[in-house]
């Protein structure tokens, strides 16, 4: 698999595009400047087979919109993130930010759905906590987690619908339990792996005692 991440929004939110050889492409969370992916997959020759959202907080569907409007391909998330997705105007209001809502999308998926992108296939693993709809997308060697793991931390529980003690169990359920050396993709921030997080995240031993 071939990954090129593209930060950007007022959070530096990562957007992901993620090809098989053959340079189809899904892209994960389309952020606040999706007018900036068509020129690199002109030059990286991919092609948008679909557009997937690990979540529905504003600063990752802000660009589903325009994505769609772009490439013309489905919108894919779990049900749960539904709601905040396609209010995410409302939700940017709060932090004095705008975006454009979501549209609904294309298809639901729930925990334990594989779906296919080119040669690629990824598992959906809900993974709440964080919030409601929050899923990791794996497939073997790479997983893209949205915002409930970072390098050296893990995802926000003061917001509505978080809770620690859910996070912390779909960290050690379903994202500890993937091999060390798979390459964990954040919604923010750098790439990490399973490994690191499991030896050195000062969250490590809490998530521990939920598995």
């Amino acid at each position: 698999m071939q990954v090129a991440v593209v930060p950007g929004g007022p959070v530096m939110t990562n957007c992901f595009l993620a090809a098989d050889e053959a340079g189809v492409c899904v892209v994960i969370d389309p952020g606040y400047e999706p007018e900036r992916l068509p020129p690199m997959l002109q030059q990286l020759g991919w092609t948008v087979a679909a557009v997937v959202a690990t979540h529905g907080h504003f600063d990752h569907v802000a660009g589903n919109y325009a994505a769609q409007q772009l490439w013309g391909v489905p919108l894919w998330m779990h049900p749960a993130a539904v709601p905040s997705a396609t209010t995410a105007s409302q939700h940017a209001r709060w932090f004095g930010l705008s975006c454009a809502d979501s549209p609904p999308p294309d298809r639901t998926f729930e925990h334990g759905d594989t779906f296919t992108v080119g040669s690629l296939q990824f598992e959906v693993r809900h993974t709440p906590g964080h919030c409601p709809g929050n899923v990791a997308l794996y497939t073997p060697g790479h997983v893209f987690v949205g915002d409930v793991l970072f390098a050296g931390s893990i995802g926000r529980y003061d917001l509505p619908g978080s809770d620690y003690d859910t996070l912390m169990r779909s960290i050690a359920q379903q994202l500890m339990t993937l091999p060390d050396e798979t390459v964990v993709y954040p919604g923010h921030g750098e790439a990490t792996s399973i490994g690191e997080e499991r030896r050195h995240n000062p969250f490590a031993a809490e998530w521990a005692g939920q598995a």
